[in-house]
């Protein structure tokens, strides 16, 4: 048991070490020097200009803060209620949204048509079995996004799958796993309210599934950041409610609360917050199940 034990807290480490690695990255971003530390991004003459942009720095429509199984850098520790993976456990997102090619204004507050790819990898690490992987969900994507002014619109293809652990079908000889998977259609709405605040709704159609999945999903969420300065970052709090037809409509809420730093010249975002989630389990090879959970995490956006 021992080999094994140490080969899964290697892994748990090499996650925790790539969410270090990004936060460095994005502490380096900070260009601005001594006495130029504004909240508002620089300005670049070359910014107004429409034009065409390959592997554009910034993104028209940023992953929803407390959104379910959005695209980021990522780790998790929670205290679980329910569900049979564990009262404490590791949860990470390996994986991001980048820009592939843009038509539009430069900047991070770009007005413009993108595209982009989005992907990720989401274990659960159960801490109370040996650092056992009971899941993992991969969830692959290439959204167009356009912005202008305070509203963004992306839609895209998506794909979602779904896989448990070995070790979790060892401590549950009864399970039958189910190969849960979707090939759905995804359009989001984002709105800015104000600079602090801003509001979303996302509907997501699979034409193609299995596994119990059904066609609709749906989100809604509110998110607010207030940015004190570029070095001192400002405090966040989001929510999130997803809503499946699987579920019966019922689903999963998610909140989080914490302070944010912003890097000017790319608009990523690095954050430490407290995160609390209730209802159906985010992962999907169990998604019958209910759980809670409260953590405490690191959050890195490209």
């Amino acid at each position: 048991m021992f080999v094994p034990a140490v080969r899964k807290l290697t892994y748990a480490a090499l996650c925790a070490a790539a969410v270090c690695l990004v936060a460095r990255e994005a502490d380096a971003g900070d260009l601005s020097g001594p006495g130029e530390d504004v909240c508002s991004f620089q300005f670049d003459p070359d910014d107004a200009v429409w034009r065409v942009r390959p592997l554009p720095a910034s993104l028209l429509f940023k992953p929803y803060m407390a959104g379910v199984k959005a695209t980021r850098m990522a780790g998790i520790i929670n205290a679980v209620d329910g569900g049979r993976t564990g009262d404490v456990a590791l949860d990470g997102s390996l994986g991001a949204r980048v820009g592939i090619l843009r038509f539009g204004e430069g900047g991070p507050e770009a007005d413009g048509w993108q595209l982009d790819v989005a992907a990720a990898a989401f274990p659960r690490l159960n801490v109370s079995e040996n650092v056992d992987v009971d899941a993992t969900d991969f969830r692959a994507g290439v959204p167009l996004s356009y912005r202008s002014g305070p509203t963004a619109v992306s839609f895209g293809y998506d794909h979602i799958s779904t896989h448990i652990g070995d070790e979790f079908m060892v401590r549950n000889p009864g399970f039958q796993r189910v190969n849960y998977s979707r090939d759905a259609l995804l359009l989001g709405l984002r709105h800015a309210l104000s600079d602090d605040l801003t509001v979303y709704g996302e509907v997501g159609y699979a034409f193609a599934r299995d596994g119990g999945a059904d066609p609709w999903v749906f989100q809604l969420g509110t998110e607010f950041y207030r940015e004190l300065s570029v070095s001192t970052g400002g405090p966040v709090a989001a929510a999130n409610v997803q809503m499946r037809e699987e579920c019966n409509y019922g689903g999963r809420f998610t909140s989080l609360a914490g302070w944010q730093w912003r890097e000017p010249e790319s608009g990523r975002l690095l954050r430490v917050a407290a995160q609390y989630e209730a209802g159906k389990t985010p992962y999907y090879e169990l998604f019958e199940e209910d759980a809670s959970s409260l953590g405490f995490g690191l959050f890195y956006d490209f």
